[in-house]
């Protein structure tokens, strides 16, 4: 059993998580490939492979781990994808299903191994899924008379099932000791991987394989070999692996009734050895370990690699062709492998070059990211310090030249390492078209667009669930049903475009459908109905007429479904959205559907902002949202009716919104014309902001305000000012709303 309290075993389960994540992130978007080609008619096989590569993959790190959960649902998957990759019986849209719900199952496992270090606590549901598995099983009349026609074999003692999965298993194991450090932990697990593979020589000697009983033999010697050294060589273990998974393939060909091919088993060492050697050939000492090797695989006799050596004028494998100790094909096959892994060795980068990755602690990046942000706090006190106000010392100047470039240069790094693509996101929201539509039996296609424009980590988390929200009414109120489009005349498929691309300093994602589009006579039916408007209210645009669907409590849908209906949902979604500084817009055609865009700004924890000081009061306003400023001289000023100022710009009347009388403080200046306009934007929607003085622009690092303080309208949070004072952060869209 692991030892988990082991802080070596501790980063070996933090690599499998990282790992298992990764394969399972591109696990879906295959198993989805997949689901379209059989829909379609036209199966992409490879597919097959791909995916049973990834439970695979999985089960064998799992299974190193003792992790029995994982590798028992990954087993009855793979098991199940090798019927269908092998060409013994044909997949159907059932078995797609089980898999989308082992995947599922899977996420939630390794989220126990992340936070609990162990897969316990849902046997019974692993239990469940496996044996719907077994139950979905094929039937395989057509297949071998030795597998069963209710599941995989399970690893009965000499059976040849038995072996390959026990030769599985000695690589799971092999798979460990390339990332343990600890040297007596190493031979231990060596020492374990040489028992079995003594239980997999003896079962080939009852099964009467000479040929891969023989494999086995020098394979056990080759062991003996690595684990007498000096030290257990990691490349001699990847060496080991492959042929030890090459020995899996003979058994596989053999079941198949397939003639064994050693020349695999030439190809996967001389490729290995390629690998380790570079692209400078097999000189010297190189060759020596190639010749033992081949020696201990049983191609060739030791007899033949004396005689070769002794005669070291030419290449070894022109040496062993011409002694026939190899045949031509062979010979072939391995060259062409090894020319092929050296093109690859010469197109990699080399050591420091750009390209490599290494995987960072999230915490890491968060405190580095807290600091960066003091760095700015504390280069905004020093190059903005009241003894240096208004005195010119070039020198001085200079060196906070120098200190701001420099400084932004490493925020830009920090952030830029905070930064992942959509895609990710892209995927999961594919996921959940594709499970809605089924629930409510529409065809729906998704397009990906702009999947590799990068967001701050934080904020796109915090966009996964008001996007859920949004793809799920898109697939329930936008679409029609099947009949309907084809009664409307368009394709019984639904369309559905996810889209993301950056404008300056925001992310635009756009969720667009070619459903019916939104109804807007029935949008104020519903709205006057709930009594969040008045009978006959006048609308200037569609816009605003959409924007009541915001509001708490809102639904047009006839009926409640498990999907939509209650009322829930887009008043939450809005506010989610607000509290990442962004704003949410409609667009609809009747007929032709409906676009959701969203504008997101690209991080949250730096910002430009302009500083303005209304009375003693200083205050940041994001400088992404301000379109002007300019003093009162020639402009029209006129109060309407309900008592509010308006100014006409250019012949749009925005509003004047008093900052002094907005936050309840007191103003230094009483007369539009002693002060200062700024016009703010949010959406398609402006207003003219009115303060003393404008301080200047600077970097604001923002900083949550506590709960202690409750709900503060329009302030979005405070940054800290250069002499320790406070600053708080203008909400821009919490303004448009509430005045």
């Amino acid at each position: 059993m692991i030892d988990n309290d082991n802080n070596e075993n501790l980063e070996i389960i933090r690599d499998f998580v990282a790992e298992a994540c990764d394969i399972l992130d591109a696990l879906e978007p295959s198993l989805m490939q997949l689901e379209k080609t059989i829909s379609s008619g036209t199966i992409e096989r490879d597919l097959f492979h791909e995916i049973f590569r990834a439970f695979h993959s999985i089960k064998g790190a799992a299974g190193f781990l003792e992790f029995e959960s994982i590798s028992k649902l990954t087993h009855q998957a793979e098991s199940l994808l090798d019927l269908f990759r092998k060409g013994k019986a044909e997949i159907e849209q059932r078995h797609i299903d089980l898999f989308y719900q082992a995947t599922d199952m899977l996420v939630k496992l390794i989220g126990l191994v992340d936070n609990q270090l162990t897969d316990t606590g849902m046997e019974v549901e692993v239990g469940q899924l496996a044996g719907l598995m077994i139950a979905s099983f094929p039937s395989e009349s057509d297949s071998d008379a030795d597998e069963p026609t209710t599941g995989p074999a399970e690893d009965a003692p000499g059976s040849l099932a038995g072996v390959v999965n026990r030769l599985a298993s000695i690589n799971s194991l092999l798979w460990g000791i390339e990332r343990v450090e600890h040297e007596g932990r190493r031979k231990d697990t060596l020492a374990e991987a040489r028992t079995r593979l003594l239980v997999v020589r003896n079962e080939l000697d009852q099964n009467g394989l000479p040929e891969p009983l023989e494999v086995a033999e020098k394979l056990i010697e080759q062991l003996d070999i690595i684990t007498t050294k000096g030290g257990i060589d990691r490349n001699l273990i990847g060496i080991f692996q492959h042929v030890v998974d090459g020995l899996g393939r003979m058994l596989e060909a053999h079941q198949a009734g397939k003639p064994s091919d050693q020349g695999f088993l030439l190809a996967a060492v001389l490729e290995e050895l390629a690998e380790i050697t570079g692209d400078e050939g097999l000189p010297g000492e190189s060759e020596m370990l190639l010749g033992r090797t081949l020696v201990n695989l049983g191609v060739i006799t030791g007899d033949n690699l004396e005689a070769a050596l002794a005669v070291q004028e030419k290449p070894l494998g022109e040496i062993l062709l011409e002694m026939k100790a190899l045949d031509q094909d062979q010979l072939a096959l391995g060259l062409k492998i090894q020319n092929q892994r050296k093109k690859a060795v010469k197109a990699q980068p080399k050591s420091g070059d750009l390209g490599q990755t290494i995987r960072v602690d999230i915490n890491k990046l968060e405190l580095m990211g807290n600091l960066v942000g003091e760095l700015v706090i504390a280069e905004n006190m020093v190059t903005h310090h009241e003894s240096v106000a208004g005195e010119e010392f070039e020198s001085f100047h200079k060196a906070a030249q120098v200190l701001n470039r420099i400084s932004r240069e490493i925020q830009d790094l920090v952030m830029s390492l905070r930064m992942v693509p959509v895609m990710g996101t892209f995927q999961k929201l594919t996921r959940v078209i594709r499970d809605v539509s089924q629930k409510l039996e529409k065809k729906v296609e998704v397009e990906q667009r702009g999947q590799n424009t990068e967001i701050d980590k934080n904020v796109i988390e915090n966009l996964s669930s008001p996007l859920v929200h949004i793809v799920r009414n898109a697939v329930d109120h936008g679409l029609e049903t099947i009949e309907e489009r084809l009664a409307a005349g368009k394709p019984e498929t639904g369309h559905v475009i996810l889209d993301a691309s950056q404008e300056g300093g925001e992310i635009l994602i756009r969720v667009t459908d070619d459903g019916k589009g939104i109804d807007k006579e029935r949008v104020l039916q519903k709205a006057t109905e709930k009594g969040l408007i008045s009978p006959g209210q006048v609308f200037n645009n569609d816009e605003d007429i959409f924007d009541l669907i915001f509001q708490p409590g809102f639904s047009t849908a006839a009926q409640v479904t498990e999907v939509s209906g209650r009322g829930v949902g887009m008043d939450v979604v809005r506010k989610n959205i607000q509290d990442l500084q962004g704003s949410i817009g409609i667009s609809s055609k009747p007929g032709k559907g409906s676009t959701f865009t969203l504008r997101i700004p690209l991080t949250l924890s730096i910002i430009e902002g302009m500083l303005v000081r209304v009375g003693n009061a200083v205050l940041t306003v994001p400088l992404l949202s301000i379109r002007e400023s300019f003093v009162v001289k020639d402009h029209v000023i006129t109060t309407n009716l309900d008592g509010e100022e308006t100014i006409l710009i250019r012949d749009s009347l925005l509003p004047i919104v008093r900052l002094s009388e907005f936050f309840g403080w007191r103003a230094e200046h009483t007369e539009l014309k002693d002060g200062i306009l700024i016009i703010v934007e949010y959406g398609r929607q402006a207003r003219c902001i009115f303060v003393d003085e404008i301080i200047g622009q600077r970097q604001a690092v923002i900083k949550k305000v506590s709960n202690f303080f409750g709900d503060l309208r329009g302030v979005s949070g405070f940054s800290i000012l250069s002499n320790g004072d406070i600053a708080l952060v203008m909400d821009v869209t919490q303004l448009v709303r509430f005045t």
